[in-house]
């Protein structure tokens, strides 16, 4: 008996878009709205698809952009960018006033006591936001007090890595002028001074057996005289090879930890005499060390009352606490933990604190840590793998030289290596790609988001711009293979209906594809306000009404089993946003 098999239609929407979706098993099983390929599409906070931002040079260097930083320094608020081997302060677009050599390859910024720091791998600067950026110099701790001049007092304060300078505070009797200082061997005797006055005293030293003589008698007291000499030049190496830092004490994040110096050593910032916290003083005996020597720190970031350390074999937790010293004195100290002996990060000082979850790099994926609560307590050992969706785009990446950003107000978490940078919305949990553009470094400058490249470049990537440096935006979106649910019938596709938002120059290409046809003719739509800014008087309109346009297609050819829709835009003065995708398919009989 034979089967008849009616033609009737079908009908499919998308009003809202999720993004890429590099699905492993291909793209039949794709969600409608979910993309197959998505080049220079982002998805917008309510899931409109829409043409990514463009980028305009806003000062140029003769070198690499390595860091973009923007605060309050000293009594003033700066913006401040490494490039070319130097550290410029930026003023207008185009201007920029050189602030000193602070050395090739990246550096860190960060704000402490009024200065601005700078970690290059190499050396350690400071500049005050006046005059000229130096190399720190380090605090000069107080090692010992209550020294009478033949020697002995208490030991305080432990010596500074960064520098061999030390300096005790005296206790004349009244009838000698001889001191005595707790160590011999020494470089230089720089100075003596009445604490109370800040009178310094003529003498002479011997430096030798380390002794101090004075030219005059100082008057008896306690702790009134301040000597000031030099030994060595401390452990400086181990602080200078540092390249990055994160902020943490348990409490009021005073402490400034250094670490990627290639081991699995930190250096914590100790307080000084007055008890001032101070990102100059690293005493001796201020190190922390996670698990192995064998891999070194790769990442520290600060995670409610704790600060999380990750290594590429494993993550550890840190909390503050106290120790009790021989003479019975308590000191303040912080304890590691283990946490994960396995999984970590990969990417030296990519860690980002992502909508308050930590974020890393790892085993050729995105993790972000979510705390859970076990028995009342906090427990951060869920590492969760979000990066299933754009593996095949994150395999293209060396993610060990990966550079990551987390754009807060826009909530969008960037990626970037090799000349691909991937895009999560995580406030709409999806992912695009970006390209042509190729970030060394990200920032934020006046509230928006910039980048530096490797010829020198600091942009600004905005909507507000529609190219890049007048380059077209080659922008492309394709939809999964769709079946209407019917993958056994052929289909014809009928109408195309496509939603956008009015803008000047908006405009976007639309064909299909099917499994038998892949060439089918193109429609452009277009929603254009009239606006003589981008303007193409090729594609002129008088349209000033600003409500959403919907505009009718037929693109569409067949027979196929499965449909693709392809968004494409290509132009140095279009845009699209689009709003929504709806279209009917005229089933036919089934397919052989």
């Amino acid at each position: 008996m034979a089967q008849i098999v009616r033609n009737s239609e079908s009908l499919f929407r998308i009003h809202a878009f999720s993004g890429l979706n590099e699905s492993p098993s291909g793209d039949t099983e794709l969600n409608y709205g979910e993309a197959a390929e998505c080049r220079n599409f982002r998805v917008t906070r309510e899931g409109n698809l829409q043409v990514r931002p463009g980028s305009k040079t806003l000062w140029r260097f003769n070198g690499p952009v390595e860091g973009i930083w923007q605060g309050r320094v000293s009594d003033r608020a700066v913006k401040v960018a490494a490039a070319g081997g130097k550290l410029w302060l930026l003023g207008a677009p185009g201007e920029a006033t050189e602030l000193g050599n602070i050395g090739p390859g990246g550096c860190r910024f960060f704000g402490f006591g009024r200065k601005l720091y700078i970690l290059t791998g190499k050396r350690y600067l400071v500049w005050s936001g006046y005059g000229q950026v130096t190399d720190v110099e380090g605090y000069r701790p107080v090692v010992a007090v209550s020294v009478p001049p033949e020697g002995g007092g208490a030991t305080l304060e432990a010596v500074n890595r960064l520098n061999g300078l030390r300096r005790g505070f005296f206790s004349p009797d009244g009838t000698k002028k001889v001191f005595q200082l707790p160590e011999g061997e020494l470089a230089s005797v720089d100075y003596v001074r009445v604490r109370a006055t800040g009178e310094h005293l003529k003498f002479t030293a011997d430096k030798k057996n380390g002794k101090v003589t004075l030219t005059a008698v100082p008057a008896a007291g306690t702790n009134t005289l301040e000597i000031g000499w030099s030994k060595g030049s401390g452990i400086r190496g181990e602080v200078l090879g540092c390249r990055f830092f994160e902020l943490y004490s348990g409490v009021t994040d005073n402490r400034v930890f250094l670490y990627g110096g290639g081991d699995n050593r930190a250096f914590f910032s100790g307080i000084d005499y007055d008890g001032a916290a101070t990102a100059e003083y690293f005493p001796e005996g201020n190190v922390l060390k996670a698990g192995s020597d064998n891999t070194p720190i790769t990442g520290m970031i600060r995670h409610h009352s704790k600060l999380l350390v990750f290594k590429p074999d494993g993550t550890f937790s840190v909390q503050t606490g106290t120790a009790t010293l021989e003479s019975g004195e308590e000191i303040p100290t912080f304890y590691l933990t283990p946490l994960q002996r396995e999984m970590g990060s990969d990417a030296a000082g990519q860690v980002t604190l992502v909508d308050n979850d930590p974020r890393t790099l790892w085993g050729g994926g995105v993790y972000t840590w979510k705390s859970a609560s076990s028995l009342g307590s906090m427990d951060e050992r869920v590492g969760q793998r979000i990066s299933r969706r754009i593996e095949e785009s994150l395999g293209e990446m060396e993610l060990s030289e990966a550079v990551v950003f987390d754009d807060e107000l826009g909530r969008e978490w960037y990626v970037s290596q090799g000349g691909v940078t991937l895009v999560h919305n995580y406030s709409r949990d999806c992912w695009y790609r970006y390209e042509g553009i190729a970030p060394r470094c990200f920032g934020r400058l006046d509230g928006a988001v910039c980048f530096g490249t490797a010829e020198g470049k600091l942009k600004e990537l905005s909507r507000a711009y529609r190219n890049d440096d007048g380059k077209p935006i080659q922008a492309f979106w394709r939809s999964g293979s769709m079946n209407m649910d019917k993958a056994h019938r052929r289909k014809w596709g009928k109408y195309l209906w496509v939603g956008l938002k009015p803008e000047s120059g908006a405009a976007v290409t639309v064909t299909t594809r099917t499994d038998v046809r892949t060439a089918c003719p193109a429609a452009v739509a277009r929603a254009s306000l009239m606006n003589y800014s981008n303007v193409n008087f090729g594609h002129w309109s008088y349209v000033t009404n600003r409500q959403p346009k919907v505009r009718r297609l037929k693109p569409w050819a067949g027979p196929g089993s499965f449909e693709q829709i392809i968004l494409e835009s290509c132009s140095a003065s279009e845009t699209a946003t689009v709003l929504s995708l709806e279209g009917t398919v005229r089933m036919g009989r089934y397919s052989r």
